[in-house]
């Protein structure tokens, strides 16, 4: 008997080279209710604001790409690119104390206070504890 071995079929997608080539997924995923299919969506209305913070880990085409649909929805966006947070230089802080005020600075947490949306595309261990064993100085 003879064995078919099968190959894994993915369409051939092309790599956004522009905020444009992303526009068409964004602007379905800001206005979107979210799904527990895990279909995200910021649910936004016009009207609302929308804090959203970055970092070095994201490309820049993403958050220009998330500004201009947040906008183009009639939301208002506020864009934060948090570079590096001294105060955390303990590795058990970053287990014990990663959803606390400690994690970002005061600042950030009033900014999302006033806030409709929070959108973190900021991938947080990296650049934000640069004196922890894989932080950048490591």
């Amino acid at each position: 008997m003879a064995t078919t071995q099968m190959t894994p079929r993915m369409p051939q997608i092309r790599e956004p080279m522009s905020a444009e080539d992303l526009l068409p997924a964004l602007r379905t995923v800001v206005t979107r209710t979210p799904q527990r299919n895990f279909q995200e969506g910021l649910s936004l209305k016009p009207g609302e604001r929308v804090l959203m913070i970055t970092d070095s880990t994201v490309n820049p085409i993403l958050t220009e790409a998330f500004e201009k649909a947040i906008r183009d929805s009639g939301g208002h966006v506020d864009t934060v690119s948090l570079e590096g947070y001294p105060l955390m230089e303990d590795p058990i802080a970053l287990v014990d104390e990663q959803n606390t005020q400690n994690w970002y600075p005061e600042w950030i947490w009033q900014g999302a206070k006033q806030a409709d949306v929070v959108l973190c595309l900021a991938f947080l261990k990296f650049p934000h504890t640069p004196k922890l064993p894989f932080g950048r100085e490591a």
